[in-house]
Parts: structure tokens; C-alpha cells; sequence
């Protein structure tokens, strides 16, 4: 049985996977890595993943791996049943000959959505008209539909305008956005110019990233596109999941741990990702040159600041409920100070109480999203 693409999106969260490498002399793929990856985080009520991406190091691979990459994601979501799960591949090219080159590839390989960057190269002589008729010539020839990647830092400054994003939306094959601008008041004017589709058809607001995923969320993003989700998922669905319940101040409590922990992820980006995953999950290695691995035991604040958000992901993942949770935050009158033992016994208590009484609304949540 097979689903027919695209596979919609949906509201969510959306996680763009790792693409992992032998410590061999040519950096190899390891395909065995990332498969086993892939059947643990996407079971976690993802609604997609993002293969070649940002976090995936699509600039540095070929096209050929890039198919064996999408090609393995695919596999491995059908052999756990997730027919239905979506795989959005980063496929963008300097010109529209090279980027539709790529999304071809992509396609035979089994994606639904190509992740596309606006061209930068000549950036000085593009201009806004020139990135809105490349994107429009761009989504008229290509083999899938197109979700635009705002992402200024590796595109040369350049910055989409959310007049411009609404004008794409109308497109029938652009079918949403990765917000890496990070842009809240952006985020907002997007969503709400893309609130309803003129010809059936939604156009998604994903935010680049879960540090400000109630930020996102409360301008009318759809979800986000979370990189933190691949160490911790549970505590990312957890955020979004209490938010759409209207548990507002306990998302924020769950927000305020993910925030910091996401903060040094960014900073360190994806060397740091696969030391993370490699403390946590027993699985990293190296990124492929020129980026080199970062240690994280030689960083001790920044992995007390992770052992804070692993805690409560380990929570999350306990048997009475595989996403939401409680924690208690310091009280208003004394933030800054550090809990104590029996604050940090009372967060227990109340995140266990809390994942119980609210696992019946997430459940609802999910299937309407569904």
C-alpha cells in the first residue's frame, strides 16, 4: 500500500533530520545511522521530516546521496506504517535550470515537497521582482510543490519580504514556508495574509525553528520546523500540544526550557546537534568538512542547560503520556533564584499529575489535526 504524493501538510511539528557520515577517509554516508534515526523520531507524532536541509547538510552532499538519503527516509516511514508522513527535501539550485535539476532528483527519489532557498548569488542584481518571477517560473516547472526557505544567513542577507511570501502563496504549487528569518512580526503578517486558500488549497507557516514556538503559534503560525526536535520531540510536541490545548502557562514553562536549550543548539549548529545526539542518543559522529565536531563535555553550562531540557523530555516520554507535561516554574517574585530540592520535587509531582489530566485533550488535538 502506498499513499498518493504529496502527502498533505499539516499542523505541527515538522523535524529536519541529520544526515549522518562514516569517520572513513571520503566521509561516507552511513545510511544505517540515519535509518535508525528515522524510525526513532518520526513515531513521536511528528507531522514530517525535513531531509537535506540546514541540519540535514544537503549543500554538501551529491545528488546521488541526496537520493539515497530521501529514498532510505521514505523507506523507513512505510516500514513503521507511517504512510501518510510527509518528507520535504531541501532542493535549491542558483538558477532555476540547476535548482529544477535538483528537485527532479529529489522527486524520483520519493519526496513531496522540495525546500527551496531564493537564489543569492547574484543577489545585488535580483531584487524582490526577480526572486518572485524565479520562484513562480521555478513552482510552474517543477516535478513537486514548492515551500519556500527563508533563511537570510546563508542566502547573503537575503530577506524576503512578507508582501512578497503572500504574493507566492497564491501560486497553486507553493504550498508553504520555513520562516529561518526568524521573524515574529513576519511570521504573523504571512499567516494572516495566507489565513485561507483561494482555490482549496492551505499554504502552511512553519517556524525555522522551536525557541519562540509560542511566539510563532500566537501570530497564527501553523507549527514549526524544530531541529531541537531531534534530540528531544516530546518536549517540542509537549510546547505545541499544551498551547493548542489553551494550557498557556504551562506551555510556557515547557517553552522556557526549550528556549534556552535551543539558544546554545543554534549557536553551535550542527556540530552541535550531532554532539548532542551523540551524549544522548549514543549516535552523532562527525559532520562532513569543512564544519568539524564540537565536544560537549569540554562546554560544562551549556550541558547543564541540556540536562535541565533532557529531564523533562525523559518525563515526557513515560508511559501515562508520550508528549505533554508539567513543570512548575519559579514563582514571579523570585525568577532568578534557583529551586530547590523540594521546588524541584514539587515540579515532579505536579508534571506527573499534569501529563494524566491533559492526555485526553492531547489526543483529541492530534486526531483533529490528523
Amino acid at each position: 500500500m502506498t499513499a498518493t504524493r504529496p502527502r498533505p501538510l499539516k499542523r505541527g511539528i515538522l523535524v529536519p533530520v541529520p544526515t549522518f557520515f562514516r569517520s572513513d577517509e571520503q566521509q561516507s554516508l552511513d545510511l544505517d545511522t540515519f535509518r535508525k534515526h528515522v524510525r526513532w523520531v518520526a513515531p513521536a507524532a511528528v507531522m514530517g521530516l525535513v531531509v537535506l536541509g540546514s541540519s540535514g547538510e544537503g549543500v554538501s552532499l551529491t545528488y546521488q546521496e541526496a537520493e539515497q538519503v530521501v529514498r532510505a527516509c521514505r523507506d523507513e516511514l512505510d516500514k513503521a506504517g507511517l504512510l501518510h508522513t510527509p518528507i520535504i527535501a531541501g532542493a535549491s539550485g542558483q538558477s532555476l535550470v540547476t535548482a529544477l535539476s535538483a528537485i527532479e532528483s529529489v522527486h524520483g527519489a520519493g519526496a513531496d515537497y522540495a525546500l527551496v532557498l531564493p537564489s543569492s548569488y547574484y543577489h545585488q542584481h535580483i531584487g524582490e521582482q526577480g526572486a518572485q518571477n524565479y520562484y513562480e517560473r521555478l513552482a510552474d516547472r517543477a516535478a513537486l510543490p514548492i515551500m519556500i526557505y527563508s533563511y537570510p544567513g546563508v542566502t547573503a542577507g537575503v530577506d524576503l519580504s512578507a508582501e512578497l511570501i503572500s504574493a507566492l502563496a497564491e501560486h497553486p504549487n507553493i504550498r508553504g514556508i520555513k520562516h529561518t528569518d526568524h521573524d515574529i512580526s513576519k511570521i504573523g503578517r504571512t499567516a494572516a495574509s495566507c489565513a485561507l486558500d483561494k482555490q482549496g488549497k492551505r499554504f502552511l507557516v512553519y517556524a525555522g525553528a522551536s525557541d519562540y514556538l509560542i511566539g510563532a503559534l500566537s501570530v497564527g503560525a501553523h507549527g514549526a520546523i524544530s531541529a531541537m526536535a531531534n534530540v528531544a520531540p516530546r518536549t517540542v510536541l509537549a510546547c505545541f500540544d499544551l498551547w493548542n490545548a489553551r494550557q498557556r502557562d504551562r506551555a510556557l514553562e515547557v517553552q522556557r526550557i526549550l528556549s534556552s536549550a535551543e539558544w546554545e543548539l543554534t549557536k553551535g549548529g550542527v556540530p552541535m546537534l550531532k554532539a548532542l545526539l551523540e551524549v544522548y542518543k549514543g549516535y552523532g559522529g562527525s559532520p562532513r568538512l569543512p564544519l568539524v565536531s564540537t565536544e560537549l563535555e569540554d562546554k560544562t553550562s551549556v550541558r547543564a542547560t541540556f540536562e535541565q531540557l533532557m529531564e523533562l523530555e525523559r518525563k515526557c516520554a513515560e508511559p501515562q503520556d508520550a508528549s505533554l507535561s508539567r513543570i512548575r516554574a519559579s514563582s514571579d517574585d523570585d525568577e532568578d533564584s534557583e529551586p530547590d530540592e523540594e521546588q524541584l520535587e514539587e515540579s515532579r509531582r505536579r508534571l506527573g499529575e499534569a501529563t494524566k489530566e491533559l492526555g485526553a485533550a492531547r489526543e483529541a488535538l492530534r486526531n483533529a489535526y490528523r
